[in-house]
């Protein structure tokens, strides 16, 4: 399925750009997509390596992240082989919340607070997925913040620093355009140390994927 969105224009990195920035508002019916592209940086900063064209890998503080402009697929069946009898929370499906239907009442799943949750993972669960989905996985069914915000909505949203970004850049571009991730950023990893899950991922403009654990970074940066 195609990830278009007529309303907005798209930089190398596959997103956004700056002057679109807003949350995603389609539902299950309506939807906009931002197309990915393929185009990658040429220098990169101390924190971020480029592994391939439209792969990056970085760290902050004790998470690992990656970011990958191309869809990762299978990401449901690594999440469930790697982290058995842990919880699948998901925060947004196809950009917004979701509510588990009878199938998945009967196998489990529940929903509080517009974040359904699963029942502890094994290799048999089918995790639902779509576009503009975001999952933390936890040790438990309870999320520790009332109302997350819902960073995957966002146009342009990338875990790159800005540095980065920057100096990637035409010299004669507005060196101020991507100071709308400053704050995004932040909020970002502050709401990542409040809930303290094993693994973030998400899947929108760009696929993202945070964790402690480098082996699962690694498990999907191989299968992207």
């Amino acid at each position: 399925m195609s990830r278009v969105n007529a309303r907005c224009n798209h930089n190398y990195l596959g997103e956004v750009c700056p002057d679109s920035l807003g949350p995603i508002t389609s539902g299950r019916n309506t939807r906009y997509r931002a197309r990915r592209q393929t185009f990658g940086l040429s220098r990169l900063g101390l924190n971020v390596m480029q592994l391939e064209e439209n792969l990056f890998t970085g760290h902050h503080e004790d998470y690992y992240w990656m970011v990958a402009t191309r869809e990762i697929r299978n990401r449901g069946d690594i999440v469930t082989a790697f982290f058995p009898n842990k919880y699948c929370h998901i925060t947004s499906f196809d950009s917004g919340p979701i509510s588990p239907g009878p199938d998945e009442l009967s196998a489990g799943w529940e929903s509080a607070h517009n974040i359904m949750v699963s029942p502890a993972l094994t290799d048999q669960l089918d995790i639902p997925y779509d576009q503009y989905d975001e999952w933390y996985i936890l040790e438990t069914r309870d999320f520790p913040v009332k109302e997350p915000e819902v960073f995957v909505n966002y146009g342009g949203f990338t875990l790159i620093e800005i540095d980065t970004l920057n100096k990637n850049d035409d010299p004669t571009w507005d060196y101020k355009r991507w100071d709308f991730l400053k704050p995004l950023q932040e909020r970002f990893w502050l709401q990542i140390r409040k809930v303290d899950p094993i693994a973030y991922i998400s899947s929108g403009g760009v696929d993202i994927v945070v964790s402690k654990e480098e082996n699962f970074v690694n498990e999907i940066r191989d299968t992207a």
